[in-house]
């Protein structure tokens, strides 16, 4: 479990706190501990804000570890119980059984890895990581053991009440507190503080509030300018945007344009599209509540039947009417017919018609009405 890494390091600059030190009461039987309060998140008092005074944010929360933290003389490695404040960990394929003080007294060891937490010194907070901890989940408190630190080449001193530690580098920190006959590492986990600050506000441009408020209509901002609604809308210039914003063209959008090039039709019937509007929610004169369109690709000639169903009996009678009129009319034969996946095209009834009359069906793929196109503008058109 040797590393040639400095054992004990101190990762970050000390950060000015009014936190004070542990103050948990300990008992006389070192393993036993009292119940720790549960972390509380603390927010600092908030300026009232008049629109001319700078806005203040600062969120600490206090994340101290539920797991008592002790000095100890007589570990011969360091040993957590808690395991959240590992930050890197490793599993022990084959895990040793440690040895406690009392007779045949054992614990598991199941993992190790580096440690790290948030301590004060010196009214100050300052990061600590230690190397090579083991994980020991049967234990009540975790240990730094005093031996494993000296082997690294970092020297502590027990007095006046304090745990004092000097690294290699000539560094002195005040690691624990005296507590009854035990030392004490008031230990925090490492937790972010959200600081925001905002300096005395200036007005700015419509199109920048624009911005700011995600977008809103501009009709809309000017009504809450004009009512007074919001306290500190405090616009420069105009109050209109110039031209358009290109956030808003995008995100109105339902789907970009489709610029592909297309193949062009050749002559009458290559390729007729098909499609169905409805259910319509007022019944035409003779009942019906769908229409039918039928489109040539070619001449964009177009014909619509009206339906009181879309069934398949009923949608393939309008197109056998359709099918023998304009090969009658026109001289050619139909090819291929375009139509969405619907179960009106999708069945047995319009397959036995394609093959009987050797007719090719090309299917749009589920949700990209634009392959079929031609119909649907109609459609939407009608």
């Amino acid at each position: 479990m040797a590393s040639n890494t400095t054992d004990l390091k101190v990762l970050a600059t000390p950060i000015p706190t009014n936190n004070s030190p542990h103050n948990d009461i300990i008992s006389r039987r070192p393993n036993k501990t009292t119940e720790q309060e549960n972390a509380k998140e603390k927010v600092p008092l908030i300026k009232s804000w008049s629109g001319d005074d700078p806005i203040i944010f600062c969120t600490q929360i206090d994340n101290t570890s539920e797991t008592l933290t002790l000095i100890d003389s007589g570990a011969s490695e360091h040993c957590f119980a808690d395991k959240s404040l590992f930050a890197t960990y490793s599993i022990l394929d084959n895990p040793p059984i440690g040895l406690c003080a009392g007779k045949e007294s054992t614990f598991e060891i199941i993992g190790i890895g580096r440690v790290e937490f948030v301590t004060i010194s010196n009214g100050a907070q300052r990061k600590i990581s230690i190397d090579d901890v083991l994980h020991t989940p049967e234990l009540r408190s975790n240990l730094i053991s005093v031996s494993k630190l000296e082997s690294k080449g970092i020297y502590i001193t027990f007095g006046s009440g304090k745990a004092c530690i000097r690294t290699p580098e000539g560094r002195t920190i005040d690691l624990g507190t005296r507590l009854g006959q035990l030392y004490v590492v008031d230990v925090s986990k490492p937790v972010t503080h959200a600081l925001v600050a905002q300096s005395k506000q200036k007005p700015v441009s419509f199109e920048t509030w624009h911005r700011r408020l995600g977008h809103v209509g501009a009709e809309t901002m000017r009504e809450m300018i004009s009512n007074a609604l919001v306290d500190g809308f405090r616009v420069e210039g105009d109050l209109s945007i110039n031209g358009l914003c290109e956030d808003c063209l995008f995100g109105k959008h339902t789907a970009h344009p489709y610029c592909e090039n297309t193949m062009c039709k050749r002559e009458v019937l290559e390729r007729v599209h098909i499609d169905i509007w409805g259910p319509s929610p007022i019944q035409s004169a003779g009942g019906c509540i769908y229409f039918m369109v039928i489109m040539d690709g070619f001449l964009s000639f177009r014909t619509v039947a009206f339906l009181r169903n879309k069934s398949a009996d009923a949608t393939l009678k309008v197109f056998k009417d359709y099918h023998v009129e304009a090969e009658r009319q026109t001289g050619k034969k139909l090819k291929s017919i375009c139509f969405d996946m619907g179960r009106e095209w999708c069945n047995a009834t319009w397959k036995d018609y394609r093959t009987t009359h050797g007719l090719n069906f090309e299917y749009t793929i589920p949700y990209a009405h634009q392959q079929n196109c031609k119909s649907v503008v109609v459609k939407t058109w009608i």
